[in-house]
């Protein structure tokens, strides 16, 4: 499986991050006296007024731990753009790649709230007061796929099957690449089969920000090892 990704030379990466890291802790400074102005303007104390990441601070800690990712030698991929290029497959228009925690044995795939989300569970809860699911899932705006996958009525008229009812085996994470510690903080990405087959070359990955992952390992799946995944299945 070929995905883009992003890589510099680490030492490059590295002064990017120490100068990101330093502009980013001024504006903080900056945005710091702001705040208490503002607080001291309004009669208010510091503590009531609620500190709100504006989308700059959010793009900022995006970039400054892209680069500190790559200053570590990791490739870094923009996990929307790589599954809006990778699109729908020809037959049931379906996405061709799949994300699941490390730690899944099934993935379920949703068209949810104008979102397609990849589950843990067949149907993730949504958190009303948080604006977002619950669970383990991995969920993304609709727009981020074609029409082909998100469109209800244009699949029913093209007796296509529903995006609702497909569910992918993962794919387990070899010995020599499994990292130690709780896998739920990894995630692999790969080729998705939307059946009870087993996939071929998967990627890992570690969540850096954002949209941001870094690529850990990639590997081809043995005919064995393929043989045991599906074992899962019933």
């Amino acid at each position: 499986m070929h995905v883009e990704t992003m890589q510099l030379d680490p030492r490059i990466a590295a002064i990017h991050y120490k100068d990101y890291r330093k502009k980013v802790r001024e504006h903080k400074v900056l945005r710091q006296k702001e705040l208490e102005r503002r607080a001291h303007d309004a009669g208010k104390e510091l503590g009531r007024v609620r500190i709100e990441r504006t989308l700059m601070e959010k793009e900022d800690t995006i970039l400054m731990e892209s680069y500190r990712a790559m200053a570590k030698g990791m490739r870094i991929l923009n996990l929307s753009a790589v599954m809006s290029a990778a699109g729908f497959d020809k037959v049931k228009k379906l996405p061709v790649l799949a994300i699941a925690g490390a730690n899944w044995e099934h993935c379920h795939l949703r068209h949810q709230r104008e979102r397609i989300v990849f589950s843990k569970t067949s149907w993730p809860d949504w958190d009303y007061g948080r604006g977002r699911f619950k669970g383990p899932c991995v969920a993304f705006p609709q727009d981020v796929f074609a029409a082909e996958i998100t469109n209800f009525e244009w699949r029913k008229t093209n007796n296509l099957p529903r995006v609702d009812q497909q569910q992918a085996l993962v794919p387990a994470i070899p010995a020599h690449l499994r990292p130690s510690g709780d896998l739920s903080q990894y995630f692999i990405l790969w080729e998705a089969r939307w059946e009870q087959r087993a996939p071929a070359d998967p990627l890992l990955l570690k969540h850096v920000a954002g949209n941001m992952y870094s690529v850990l390992a990639q590997w081809d799946l043995t005919l064995i090892e393929q043989a045991v995944l599906e074992g899962r299945i019933g």
